[in-house]
């Protein structure tokens, strides 16, 4: 058997005891096939349930032909780290016991009080991971990748949103400019329909004169 050097490891999952729920996440090396970590984590998850129900005990380990997940279970948590197979299974338990315990010592806390399920507080333990492990992750590799598409996203909707306030400005503006020419040619017809009835006013008021004269001259 080789001992555990730092290319070895895959992946390492904390997962919460006795609900299941993966609290935390980290990738060394990409697997062949894209497994969502939530997933991964319930099927380890109900192997140790199953080795509970079958037998009443804790499993170790679970040898595939070419990895090992190596477990680490406490009442409160239970920690997977993926290697390859052919490296000490002993090394293996050892470093899982490092990360426990450093686990333990920093969020000794949230532990106390069961307060788990916020993921978020343990983000910076990626960083303990890859000192203990002596080895570099893939997880702020992956946040800065979630960065740069948020940062993407927001740019497009802040262009999308440019884009509709200057069409509502430009509707705004031929609605102005229709208003305005329609009051005017409001203005204009109104004008002329009183030039009209003042000359019909006149022609009337003329007429009765004409009809006023002739019956004085009758």
């Amino acid at each position: 058997m080789q001992t555990l050097q730092s290319k070895d490891i895959y992946q390492f999952w904390i997962i919460h005891n006795p609900s299941g729920i993966c609290i935390f996440n980290q990738t060394f090396v990409e697997l062949p096939k894209d497994f969502s970590s939530d997933l991964t984590a319930g099927y380890l998850f109900a192997i140790t349930t199953l080795s509970q129900e079958i037998v009443q005990e804790n499993i170790r380990f679970l040898q595939l032909e070419r990895l090992r997940f190596v477990y680490g279970i406490t009442s409160q948590l239970i920690l997977v780290l993926l290697t390859k197979n052919e490296i000490s299974a002993l090394d293996s338990m050892q470093m899982i016991a490092k990360l426990r315990q450093k686990f333990s010592e920093k969020y000794s806390n949230l532990l106390e009080r069961n307060q788990l399920f916020n993921t978020s507080k343990f983000r910076d333990f990626a960083l303990d991971v890859e000192r203990i492990l002596e080895r570099d992750t893939m997880y702020f590799h992956i946040l800065q990748k979630r960065s740069e598409n948020l940062e993407s996203f927001f740019q497009k909707a802040t262009d999308e949103w440019q884009s509709i306030q200057n069409s509502i400005k430009s509707q705004v503006e031929k609605m102005g400019t229709w208003i305005k020419r329609d009051s005017f040619t409001i203005s204009h017809d109104i004008q002329r329909s009183l030039v009209e009835n003042r000359e019909k006013s006149k022609k009337s008021e003329n007429f009765n004169q004409k009809i006023k004269k002739h019956g004085d001259w009758v």
